[in-house]
């Protein structure tokens, strides 16, 4: 396994494709991708245990996207035993399942069996695993052993290299998932070598690398109205919402537009996640959405629900401590702790945070009364809490004249925000993942994104520059930073901005059936095969 650090710079999606006999048998006679898709019995999926990368997701989103062009097999889905905890809301598991999940379990509606890595490792060793045609592996290694049916490294590496046949040749097709990895497709050939057992026991032959630049993940697009029907009609939606009754609420004031949301999910403003303190980070957009309230037209002046798509419980004590109270007694200091909060509690000072913010459980009983009684310029920060797939993907890509940009920090959440159209932000120490330079004809615009976004600096190939969600420097780089964020967030609520039409070209872009990644990297495997 990648350590985190490597995780958070190498994120992406591999895709396998894998032949028992010989690379001209396992696709052979398919006229196209969608006749290859129809026609496999089996597909398996390997999710990784890193928490928090959206790795596990962007597997499922692919599944998503097998179904839609035809695939109507079962997913064989491997997962290490150590997020077992995580399949009940990622597959819509039973509640019995919370806790105790079989080593095998099958989901004979939607035709998906999970089988725990230990599970697999031992039908492995005892000559029961059989491979299949097409496998997916979530997430990006830079060992290319993870690119197996297989996938994760334990299992697509050490166990492939114990067991495989060294007679075999295996094809493999790999590809990034996200935008800042390098853009590439590899389709090739490993061949194993004969009485070794070490991980790198084996020789790669490229056969191709192919350029993906302008390509995008066009998964199945999850709605809010799908969300609702999962809540209504599903079993296990029901028993999710008897124990969150405040959701449909939520839902509806959504929908009636009586309040404006500002979704926020990403490692960079969990306590103790990816840079430095939390608390500085998330007070950019909860000082920043105060300011816009205050300084926009008045659809701004609505008050303003913040769902946070974590178990937010602990950050909100601590939010409202140091917002309500001027307690800082439970944020950890890296850097120059002094100066920023020197700063930041003049902010908090000068917007008059202490009188219009507070924060709720999504399991609150309260919670649906505090919803319908807000009151203009009021803030609540919701902790959603973990939730059924179904529901995060229709409530956090909902669009509408409410729904202001959402944080984000991963790349996988970028793929289900492009096709809505609307602006969204960034929220990484990392660089914005897709190009301004030639679609952003604004020089004002483009300088304002730099600026706070970071850019590639072609002369040296460093990056450069960036302010947002740099938790140790960015309020002293620069203290108005909540207003350069407020007024992207006004920006976005106007089609007509440079902002807005940005991500109407992104979206035009993504939508194009020649930029779909998935197809078009199983099409070039299709030619190297046939």
């Amino acid at each position: 396994m990648l350590s985190t650090l490597c995780k958070s710079l190498c994120k992406s999606l591999a895709i396998s494709l894998i032949s028992l006999f010989s690379i001209n048998i396992a696709f052979a006679n398919y006229a196209s991708v969608d006749d290859f898709v129809k026609d496999q019995k089996v597909i398996r999926i390997a999710l990784d245990s890193g928490p928090g990368f959206g790795d596990q997701a962007a597997s499922l989103n692919v599944m998503s996207w097998l179904r839609s062009h035809g695939f109507q097999g079962w997913f064989e889905v491997i997962y290490p035993d150590e997020i077992t905890y995580k399949m009940k809301s990622l597959f819509n598991l039973p509640y019995v399942y919370i806790s105790a999940l079989p080593t095998t379990y099958e989901d004979t509606v939607n035709h998906v069996r999970l089988i725990k890595q230990s599970q697999f490792e031992s039908d492995h060793d005892n000559g029961k695993v059989i491979y299949y045609p097409l496998g997916i592996s979530g997430e990006y290694e830079t060992d290319p052993c993870a690119y197996y049916a297989e996938g994760d490294t334990k299992v697509g590496c050490e166990i492939n290299a114990r067991y495989a046949d060294p007679s075999v040749p295996y094809t493999y097709h790999n590809f990034a998932n996200y935008f800042n990895v390098g853009n590439f497709i590899n389709v090739g050939v490993w061949n194993f070598k004969t009485n070794m057992s070490l991980i790198y026991a084996f020789d790669q032959v490229i056969i191709k690398q192919l350029d993906v630049t302008n390509t995008y993940f066009n998964v199945p697009q999850t709605t809010l109205a799908m969300a609702k029907r999962y809540l209504s009609q599903d079993a296990n939606g029901k028993n999710f919402l008897l124990k969150n009754p405040a959701l449909l609420d939520l839902m509806s004031v959504i929908e009636n537009q009586t309040v404006n949301i500002m979704s926020i999910y990403g490692l960079t403003i969990q306590n103790g996640g990816q840079g430095g303190d939390f608390i500085y980070d998330v007070m950019e957009f909860i000082t920043a959405a105060h300011y816009a309230q205050l300084t926009g037209s008045e659809k701004f002046h609505h008050p303003l629900i913040i769902p946070v798509f974590y178990d937010y419980t602990e950050e909100c004590k601590i939010l409202t401590e140091v917002i309500k109270k001027d307690d800082w007694s439970h944020v950890r200091s890296t850097e120059t702790p002094d100066t920023r909060k020197a700063i930041l509690q003049k902010v908090i000072k000068d917007l008059n945070l202490s009188t219009t913010f507070s924060t709720a459980n999504l399991s609150d009983p309260d919670l649906s009364q505090k919803i319908h009684h807000l009151s203009p310029y009021e803030i609540l920060l919701v902790s959603m809490g973990p939730l059924p797939k179904v529901v995060f993907d229709g409530v956090y890509t909902y669009t509408n004249d409410n729904i202001w940009p959402q944080v984000r920090e991963g790349e996988s959440s970028l793929n289900s925000l492009l096709v809505t159209g609307k602006p969204n932000i960034r929220c990484s120490w990392s660089l914005w993942e897709l190009p301004w330079d030639n679609w952003i004809t604004d020089n004002d615009l483009k300088n304002r994104l730099h600026k706070l976004f970071g850019f590639l600096n072609n002369a040296n190939g460093y990056a450069e520059g960036g302010l947002i969600c740099r938790g140790n420097q960015s309020w002293e780089s620069n203290p108005d930073l909540y207003k350069d964020l407020a007024r992207l967030i006004l920006d976005a609520s106007n089609p007509d901005s440079a902002y807005s039409k940005y991500f109407q070209r992104l979206k035009i872009e993504a939508s194009k059936p020649e930029n779909d990644r998935i197809n078009r990297a199983l099409t070039e495997a299709l030619q190297h095969t046939n």
